[in-house]
């Protein structure tokens, strides 16, 4: 499902569910609540309950690593993957990446980017996330956005 207009779901909606107008209201007050939603890092890619980016799950040489280590290092790594996978529940947008560019006077500086499009939504300075001008998941409605799972789960559909 992609993210679109209050007016547009509304009709949409009006159309699947003619019969059923308790749903259909419920639908729109979800899809309502869901589109003044504001935004996070953490609604774009996997992030902790802090806002920080899970930068990786571990990789296959890691499970290798802490296979001949230890139990220890192989219990960290599976809670690790099991946080990440909470994480990326959470995610309410497919396609996001962050990527780091060091364009501005040699600054290092994270760019959160549309993976298909290379638009850039949001931007890292100084460990905090600006999405200016966008402040609500519904300003983000011009850009063609794929809803993951969770997302169609937070509307009711």
């Amino acid at each position: 499902m992609k993210l679109t207009s209050m007016t547009d779901f509304v009709l949409e909606q009006e159309k699947l569910n003619q019969k059923n107008t308790s749903r259909l209201a419920c639908l729109c007050a979800n899809y309502a609540q869901f589109l003044k939603q504001p935004l996070t890092l953490g609604k774009f890619v996997p992030c902790d309950e802090e806002g920080n980016v899970w930068k990786f799950p571990p990789t296959q040489e890691e499970w290798e690593w802490c296979e001949k280590d230890s139990t220890e290092a192989e219990q960290s790594f599976k809670q690790k993957e099991f946080y990440y996978q909470q994480a990326k529940e959470r995610v309410l947008f497919e396609g996001f990446e962050i990527k780091v560019s060091n364009i501005t006077n040699n600054l290092q500086n994270d760019f959160l980017i549309i993976s298909e499009t290379n638009e850039i939504i949001g931007h890292e300075n100084k460990d905090q996330w600006f999405f200016n001008p966008y402040k609500k998941v519904e300003d983000l409605i011009n850009y063609d956005l794929t809803l993951t799972q969770t997302a169609i789960k937070q509307i009711g559909l």
